[in-house]
């Protein structure tokens, strides 16, 4: 669908209905999950054994969505001359209601695409905007740690212990997916057939073979290449950009690729003719 649309004419539309959406889920989660919070539980996912009775959304949810409208509000706030006072403070709140999905969620895999997109900021921003966004990021990490002590998250002490000990199941799934692929290097052996990777790269390797793997990589190569060149011409590439990093880390750790569509969104906008 997005590669039907003329971006130039929806980009806006497109920004606004990320951000909003974003804001919606986290007033949602806020009344939700406000005594969680309040409890200080370390991740979402920990709240049964808190003693919480209620279902709860997949903490991966609220971590990668909280991680996306952050960085999609940061780019607001960093690349939009024209925002209004109450613009100014619908983004700040939503940034704040992001925190709180995060931290709730505690993802390890959402800190690394909030760490990947940073970079984006700097290779694109004007000299000024550097020098913002250095001077905003240095003054948000005692925010950041503030907020995960508050809340109790778990989300920088996990981060720490996979970085020490690493991450032994997704270690065994990634070795099994592997050795699907070496069993059937060719065309691939199957689709999920009690092997879940929890990455798009492995699963297309295990499921379609190197021939899958041949076909889909110029896709991604060829997305990269024109993002790059289309950033020079419009900077609201830099916001599809980070979508586009955020689905490529999201789906590095956790998803599959038939319903990847943090990935093939912004691959759909940069592949569009309608520029």
């Amino acid at each position: 669908m997005f590669s039907s649309i003329n971006f130039s004419d929806f980009k806006k539309n497109i920004l606004k209905s990320f951000i909003f959406s974003g804001f919606l889920m986290g007033l949602i989660s806020l009344y939700l999950y406000k005594d969680m919070l309040a409890a200080g539980i370390g991740r979402i996912s920990m709240a049964k054994y808190e003693g919480f009775d209620e279902s709860t959304l997949n903490p991966l949810a609220l971590s990668y969505g909280g991680a996306l409208s952050l960085m999609l509000c940061i780019f607001e706030i960093v690349f939009n001359k024209y925002k209004t006072r109450i613009y100014k403070v619908y983004l700040y709140l939503t940034i704040t209601l992001s925190l709180m999905m995060f931290f709730l969620g505690a993802s390890r895999g959402s800190l690394i695409a909030i760490v990947f997109s940073l970079p984006l900021f700097v290779l694109y921003g004007s000299v000024k905007n550097k020098f913002k966004f250095l001077a905003a990021f240095i003054l948000s990490i005692p925010i950041l740690i503030w907020g995960a002590i508050k809340t109790g998250s778990s989300i920088f002490a996990r981060t720490v212990e996979t970085a020490e000990t690493g991450d032994n199941n997704r270690s065994i799934i990634w070795n099994q997916a592997l050795s699907e692929f070496f069993n059937y290097p060719i065309f691939g052996g199957g689709i999920e057939f009690g092997i879940y990777p929890h990455n798009f790269i492995l699963e297309i390797l295990m499921a379609t073979g190197i021939l899958g793997l041949l076909l889909i990589l110029p896709v991604f190569y060829g997305g990269f290449k024109r993002m790059n060149r289309l950033i020079k011409v419009d900077k609201d590439y830099i916001w599809v950009y980070i979508i586009f990093i955020q689905g490529f880390v999201q789906h590095s750790f956790t998803g599959a690729l038939y319903f990847s569509v943090l990935l093939f969104l912004p691959l759909g906008i940069i592949y569009s003719q309608k520029k």
